[in-house]
């Protein structure tokens, strides 16, 4: 087994709850890097004969583990080096994380054109919580030139895959006209389910917004709406998504 190696497992070993999903601030990172480890019956995590430096998953575990200090010391110049080369292998979740590293100045001076760069390879992947971001980013133009259609197009993606932070947002912007027409019918889709979840903004949203549709149109949204909501799969919604 090579020196490099050896250092590999030795900081792999140190990283709790590798077989958990790592969810540090978004939920790219799955837990399939354990397909590649075995586990003693005292905790102890023992590579299998799959290079580690092949593998992105575990490239974002040394990552966090580097962030957030929970193995070696913390250290965020090799946090955002290991989410780099995930990143640079096309992992989403990698690329959200580096995109993070880029936007808060962690390990590197903040800059917020490299965070859209890779926020936006991560959105083309789907990557919820990176499809957020680059909507605020639209938004405000931070990074990128301000774009409402386009910023309103990555909520929007965010929003179908059921990432419940974007519908009031959603909902205001077709409320208001904000980089579209307006139109009550899809605000109120998106008040209505984030009226679902208790926010009590939306369920006040919802009450006037009854007040100018007819039963039968928030009858058909309200279906929609729930046809949307089965097909969701479970996105965590975490600090600083």
């Amino acid at each position: 087994m090579s020196l490099r190696y050896q250092t590999i497992v030795l900081l792999l070993s140190l990283i709790p709850g590798l077989g958990q999903a790592c969810g540090w601030w978004g939920d790219g990172e799955s837990s399939s890097a354990v397909s590649t480890m075995s586990v003693t019956a005292s905790g102890q995590v023992v590579a299998t004969e799959i290079d580690p430096m092949t593998d992105p998953e575990l490239m974002i575990h040394l990552g966090d583990s580097f962030r957030t200090g929970s193995g070696p010391a913390r250290d965020h110049n090799l946090a955002r080096h290991w989410y780099r080369l995930a990143a640079e292998r096309g992992h989403p979740g990698g690329q959200y994380n580096l995109a993070q590293m880029y936007e808060l100045g962690l390990g590197v001076r903040r800059d917020t054109i490299e965070a859209a760069f890779w926020y936006r390879r991560a959105a083309e992947q789907g990557e919820v919580h990176s499809q957020h971001h680059l909507a605020a980013m639209y938004r405000d133009g931070r990074g990128v030139s301000r774009d409402p259609q386009l910023s309103l197009a990555w909520f929007e993606a965010a929003a179908r895959q059921g990432h419940g932070e974007v519908f009031p947002e959603l909902a205001m912007a077709y409320q208001q006209g904000q980089g579209v027409n307006t139109d009550l019918r899809r605000a109120y889709l998106w008040w209505w389910l984030a009226a679902e979840s208790g926010d009590p903004e939306a369920i006040r949203q919802v009450a006037g917004l009854r007040q100018q549709m007819t039963v039968l149109v928030t009858g058909q949204v309200e279906a929609e709406g729930r046809a949307l909501r089965a097909g969701w799969r479970r996105v965590d919604e975490v600090p600083g998504s």
